[in-house]
C-alpha cells in the first residue's frame, strides 16, 4: 500500500512540473532579453585640458517625454550607464560647484544655471546692507561669482536593447574670465580691506546652449595689492548682459587702517568700463584696466558699522 501511494504522489509531481516546463518554454523572461542597454560615457578634454574636476554629472532627456535620468560619474574619464530604449539628448556638467544652483532641470532646451544671492561686500565677509551703489544699479541683485563650470551637450543618442556603445563628450569651459587692474593708486599703504563690483552682468547661464538669461545683477569680487601702486582682481562670471548691452560700472570700496569707509565709482561720468568690456577681442577671457585711485587717509572714520552716509566717496583722475 505504502509503495502504491508513493508512485501516486511521485507520478502527481512528475505532472505538476512538467506543465510548469511547459509554460515555462512559452514565456519570455524580461531579464533573460532587457529593455535597456549600456553605454560608455568617455569625457575627452582637448577643449578644456587644465580641468581636473573631481566628479561629472550627466543627465538624459527622453525624446519621447518623461523625466530626466541623472548619473553622477566619480572622476573626469567617464563611466558606464544602463538606459531604457528610447532617443536621448544628453547633457554634462562638472559636479564640484558650490556656487551654482539648477534650476528649470526637467527638459534640455531651458535647463539653467544660476549664481546664488550674496552681499555687495562678500569678499569682506560684510553684509553690505548700507553699502553705496553706483548710480542706475540700486534694482540689480547681488549674486556671487559662478565656480568653474565645465560642460558638453549631444543631441539624440539612441539607445537600443541590449546595446553596447560609446558616447563622447567634449567638455569645455562655460564661464568668463574677468580681470581688473587699476594703477596708480594713491595712499594704498592706508588700506585695510578691499572689495569691487561689476554691475550689468548676467546671472544665468544655459550650458546646453550657452546662452545668457535673467536680469542684470551685480557681481562682487576680491580686490588684492599687487604692489605699493597698483590693485588687482581675478574672478569668473558667466558674462555681461548682451540684449540690452547696457553700461557696466564698477565701485572700488576700501576699508582704512583707521576704520574709514571710502569708495569710488568708475563709469557714472565717463565711462571707461564698458567699451572694455563690449570691444574685448576674446570675451571669456577680458581684461579691465583702469587708472587713478586715491584713498584720504585724514578723513574721519565711522566704526566697522557704517551707514550708507558714512562712506566717503574718494576722487579719481581717469586718464584713458
Amino acid at each position: 500500500m505504502k509503495t502504491n501511494r508513493k508512485i501516486r504522489i511521485t507520478a502527481i509531481c512528475l505532472g505538476i512540473l512538467s506543465l510548469l516546463l511547459t509554460a515555462c518554454e512559452h514565456k519570455e523572461l524580461c531579464y533573460n532579453h532587457p529593455h535597456s542597454g549600456a553605454l560608455h560615457i568617455v569625457f575627452d578634454w582637448r577643449e578644456a585640458p587644465d580641468a581636473n574636476p573631481e566628479s561629472m554629472y550627466v543627465w538624459f532627456f527622453p525624446k519621447q517625454g518623461g523625466e530626466p535620468v541623472q548619473y553622477h560619474l566619480s572622476g573626469k574619464a567617464g563611466g558606464a550607464v544602463s538606459l531604457g530604449e528610447g532617443c536621448y539628448d544628453v547633457l554634462c556638467l562638472n559636479g564640484d560647484t558650490e556656487m551654482i544652483r539648477f534650476v528649470n532641470t526637467k527638459r534640455l532646451d531651458g535647463f539653467t544655471a544660476s549664481c546664488v544671492p550674496g552681499s555687495l561686500l562678500a569678499s569682506m565677509g560684510r553684509s553690505g546692507d548700507n553699502v553705496p551703489r553706483a548710480e542706475g544699479t540700486e534694482e540689480q541683485a547681488v549674486q556671487l561669482p559662478p565656480d568653474m563650470v565645465y560642460g558638453a551637450c549631444l543631441r539624440e543618442v539612441t539607445v537600443r536593447r541590449q546595446d553596447n556603445k560609446t558616447i563622447t563628450l567634449y567638455p569645455n569651459e562655460k564661464v568668463c574670465r574677468y580681470t581688473v587692474e587699476i594703477v596708480n593708486v594713491k595712499n594704498l599703504e592706508h588700506v585695510a580691506q578691499l572689495s569691487g563690483t561689476l554691475s550689468g552682468m548676467a546671472g544665468e547661464m544655459q550650458p546646453a546652449t550657452d546662452c545668457l538669461s535673467g536680469a542684470a545683477c551685480i557681481v562682487p569680487f576680491d580686490v588684492r595689492k599687487s604692489d605699493a601702486t597698483t590693485v588687482r582682481a581675478e574672478f569668473l562670471t558667466f558674462g555681461h548682459c548682451p540684449v540690452p548691452a547696457i553700461p557696466h560700472k564698477i565701485v572700488i570700496y576700501g576699508v582704512l587702517t583707521r576704520g574709514t569707509q571710502q569708495y569710488r565709482v568708475y563709469g557714472d561720468t565717463d565711462d571707461p568700463v564698458t567699451p572694455q568690456i563690449h570691444e574685448a577681442a576674446d570675451p571669456r577671457h577680458v581684461s579691465i584696466r583702469l587708472d587713478g585711485l586715491e584713498f584720504d587717509p585724514a578723513a574721519g572714520g565711522s566704526g566697522m558699522d557704517p551707514t550708507v552716509d558714512d562712506w566717503g566717496e574718494v576722487n579719481i583722475d581717469i586718464d584713458m
